[in-house]
């Protein structure tokens, strides 16, 4: 992982795949993105700049031990904590991926060794396998056959975490326009998918809809009067 981040100075944080092992050593006939999100194509879906918001939503999908940071980002991490947040690696993940540094290689540049001691281990990636199958359909607009109402509370979910993290680590001019790129793409999909969810409603119970949330200040929607009207 050390010769990747070397290969690749402009990247201050490594996420790799890695072969998976049992407690005997043994190597496993599937890597640890194959077992966790299905395919070991994350990287191609998932370039530096795209790797803010996916975290927002869909919490930590990166494995702490299959991440390596560069030594010269470690002040700017630490100078991003506030007291009453834990350290984590989801936290060091947010910080890089805000500033489009954190890059990911479906290379196999580690070995994951399960065993019956771990406290963690893979299990709850394991079983999240699905919920990021569904995170890309969201992502991705494929939302045909899907319920519009998850759909939205998808992306309601994801723009909440990232206001919550806007506070806690948008610290420079370029972490803010990063920040406001990624929410402006979020909003719009999750505008479009209220628009979908809304539309085979009757026109009297959409408008009630749309105008509750407004009056409650838009926080689920993110409604303003001007959706109200046109949507």
């Amino acid at each position: 992982m050390s010769s990747w981040l070397q290969a690749h100075p402009h990247c201050n944080g490594l996420f790799c795949n890695g072969l998976l092992m049992d407690e005997h050593n043994q190597i496993q006939p599937t890597t640890i993105w194959d077992a966790t999100y299905g395919h070991a194509s994350l990287s191609h879906e998932l370039p530096p700049a795209h790797f803010f918001p996916w975290l927002c939503f869909n919490n930590n999908f990166i494995i702490g031990a299959s991440m390596a940071i560069r030594r010269s980002a470690v002040p700017d991490i630490f100078n991003s904590w506030l007291p009453d947040e834990p350290w984590h690696d989801f936290i060091i993940a947010l910080k890089l991926s805000l500033n489009g540094t954190l890059a990911a290689t479906d290379a196999q540049l580690m070995y994951y060794r399960q065993h019956s001691s771990q406290t963690c281990g893979l299990q709850g990636h394991f079983q999240r396998s699905h919920t990021i199958a569904f995170a890309r359909q969201c992502w991705q607009q494929q939302w045909q056959g899907l319920d519009m109402q998850e759909v939205v509370r998808y992306f309601a979910f994801g723009l909440s975490n990232m206001e919550r993290y806007r506070l806690l680590l948008v610290k420079t001019t370029k972490e803010q326009t990063q920040f406001q790129q990624a929410y402006a793409i979020a909003l719009a999909k999750l505008k479009l998918a209220t628009q979908q969810w809304l539309a085979p409603m009757p026109w009297w119970s959409r408008k009630k809809k749309l105008l509750k949330h407004y009056l409650k200040g838009g926080e689920y929607l993110r409604t303003n009067f001007t959706d109200v009207l046109s949507m």
